[in-house]
């Protein structure tokens, strides 16, 4: 089985040479072509997710009788965003380049078992204190991944809505064709 090198994000330069600022700029242009999670992405989602999350359970604590069930949700979506955040950092880490001291697999080991402890023990808190809505932390940690299937669905949208669609294995695995292809 062949390894298959998956291109990392444009990274912005400060370097106050033109040649360098002109040579960024092409390539988060060609980046927006060839990828349409861009860089930026993940900040978005973390920027919208807590506000939308307000929203909500601000809408059913008006509706709900009791304290759990908007609690509940509050604390799911918080701990959809703590297991996207940690698997973003787990995936950083592990993915690193060589040229970047290499993979840090020792942090790794330790990020992927916290984030289930600070879950269980999150659990185990609001269980004890009967403010555990199970439904509402369910529906909370869902909702999470519903915006970000969501953002990721309308970003694909836009840019199939430019151009000839392409799948995901050809943008983010085979970008190659991408380049040699007159659509692009």
């Amino acid at each position: 089985m062949r390894k298959v090198s998956v291109p990392a994000p444009p990274q912005a330069s400060f370097e106050p040479k033109r040649a360098a600022q002109k040579t960024v700029a092409a390539e988060a242009v060609a980046s927006r072509r060839t990828a349409p999670l861009d860089a930026a992405f993940l900040q978005r989602v973390y920027r919208f997710v807590p506000r939308f999350g307000v929203v909500l359970t601000l809408s059913i604590a008006v509706i709900a009788r009791n304290a759990a069930l908007p609690l509940s949700l509050a604390a799911g979506i918080l701990t959809g965003l703590l297991l996207l955040k940690t698997q973003e950092m787990f995936v950083r880490r592990v993915l690193r380049p060589k040229s970047a001291g290499g993979p840090d697999k020792m942090s790794a080991l330790v990020i992927v078992p916290g984030k289930y402890a600070i879950v269980i023990a999150t659990l185990w808190l609001m269980r004890r204190t009967d403010l555990l809505h199970y439904a509402g932390f369910a529906a909370g940690c869902t909702v999470t991944q519903l915006i970000v299937l969501s953002m990721a669905w309308e970003r694909l949208r836009a840019n199939a809505a430019g151009g000839r669609k392409r799948s995901l294995s050809e943008i983010y695995v085979q970008p190659h064709k991408i380049k040699k292809s007159s659509h692009a």
